[in-house]
């Protein structure tokens, strides 16, 4: 599973109440890096700041956690690729 399929399939899980949303990687860090060098400083500044945002917001309960996981491996066969460290939570309630 790649870190887009990850990122597509956290979006899927509304029915739980939530969202388990992945904070960024090394990967967006090039990205940033590299639309600093192209002189894209507004969008590396963007990213900067969403990344920021998402920083704060709390990371899912045990409960929570849990029954993400399940729910994906119900649908994915496969448990999620990322850590609970690394994920943040957007509850619907």
């Amino acid at each position: 599973m790649t870190e887009r399929d990850s990122n597509i399939r956290s979006m899927l899980f509304a029915e739980l109440g939530f969202t388990i949303v992945p904070l960024l990687s090394d990967a967006h860090d090039y990205v940033i890096s590299h639309a600093r060098k192209e002189g894209r400083v507004d969008k590396a500044d963007k990213i900067e700041r969403d990344h920021a945002k998402m920083s704060q917001l709390p990371q899912p309960t045990d409960a929570e956690w849990d029954a993400f996981n399940k729910r994906h491996e119900e649908i994915f066969g496969e448990p999620y690729g990322f850590s609970r460290d690394s994920v943040r939570i957007m509850r619907h309630r």
